[in-house]
């Protein structure tokens, strides 16, 4: 094993504290995300320095869907070190910022809009704005970071090197309370990471492990660096799911009801706790051949499982998890397409 590093999940940490502190909790956001305990801490640590977060820099930091704008420009790409120097060179970048942060919010906005915007010019931002394309929580700090885009990115600098600090702070703590190490020792652990990374055990170099203390179950790593894991300090409670799921796609659920037989068990298994074949064969008028391969194939793609037997009676019912899963997934893929 290649050990820890810790800036990856510093970063993370960093960027899921400000938007955590910058929305106020509103009750659509996924409050499960955050640790309340080492969230209050940090933030109570601040607090206790005299360290004030300006509200205004919520554009930088408002999720849609479960990620931020920094978040998209510095954590899509893969972990590796020094990644806190990278954040602070990007947003140091005021050209980059700003042409990121116009595409980020606004993007199918036109050239000459979007000159406007880059522009600071006051009558084209309030245009786009009238658009609707955003929060209307969001359009007053919108337009006053464009209109003092410059002064804003130094005080952002300023949050972000503060938070991470504290972060930075909180993570040796835990560390070193913690042997958050010993199950990153064990290779069953390390089967199931790699699996759902997608990698062989003999192909890839040892892992390296990044720490979240802001998302517990959190386990994720960057498709062009599947050996680097960042993971929550909890994240044994959600691995099974991850593992058992790991190669469940919208693709593959679609193609588990893709004739009209199994689009139909699925439809009739849908909303009830359990029913036998013979349950479902009297709703369908299926035969009892036809009824039995799709059961299943059904039940070896994962859609549906056998939940007990009694005697030679199977008990059918769908796999919400597995359903979840590809929720969370055409969830993702809608928020990426707004």
């Amino acid at each position: 094993m290649r050990g820890i590093n810790p800036d990856p999940g510093c970063v993370y940490d960093t960027l899921a504290f400000l938007s955590k502190y910058l929305e106020e909790a509103p009750a659509d956001k996924d409050e499960s995300l955050i640790s309340d305990r080492y969230y209050r801490e940090v933030k109570q640590e601040l607090e206790r320095k005299g360290v004030m977060i300006p509200h205004y820099l919520l554009p930088f930091f408002y999720r849609k869907g479960t990620t931020s704008f920094l978040y998209s420009i510095t954590l899509d790409r893969p972990y590796g070190e020094c990644m806190f120097e990278r954040l602070k060179r990007i947003i140091k970048n005021q050209a980059f910022m700003k042409r990121s942060l116009t595409e980020y919010y606004f993007p199918h906005t036109d050239s000459g809009e979007t000159r406007k915007l880059l522009d600071a010019e006051h009558p084209g931002i309030i245009d786009l704005l009238r658009h609707g394309l955003v929060d209307p929580a969001l359009e007053s700090y919108l337009l006053y970071a464009f209109l003092r885009f410059e002064d804003i990115l130094c005080e952002l600098y300023n949050a972000v090197e503060a938070v991470y600090g504290e972060i930075a702070d909180a993570h040796q703590a835990f560390l070193s309370q913690t042997d958050f190490t010993a199950a990153l020792r064990s290779e069953p652990v390390l089967r199931k990471l790699r699996a759902i990374a997608g990698t062989a055990d003999d192909s890839e170099p040892s892992p390296v492990f990044s720490l979240s203390l802001m998302d517990k179950n959190k386990i994720s790593y960057h498709p062009d660096d599947p050996s680097f894991f960042l993971l929550g300090y909890d994240f044994e409670l959600s691995l099974e799911r991850e593992y058992r799921y790991s190669g469940v796609t919208p693709y593959t659920f679609a193609q588990s009801i893709s004739n009209p037989a199994k689009y139909d068990i699925f439809r009739v298994l849908m909303g009830k706790p359990l029913m036998t074949a013979a349950d479902i064969s009297k709703r369908l008028h299926l035969s009892k051949n036809a009824l039995t391969y799709n059961l299943k194939e059904m039940q070896e793609s994962g859609v549906l499982t056998v939940d007990h037997v009694k005697g030679l009676t199977f008990y059918y019912k769908l796999d919400y998890d597995y359903l979840q899963v590809v929720s969370e997934q055409l969830g993702s893929f809608a928020v990426l397409n707004k």
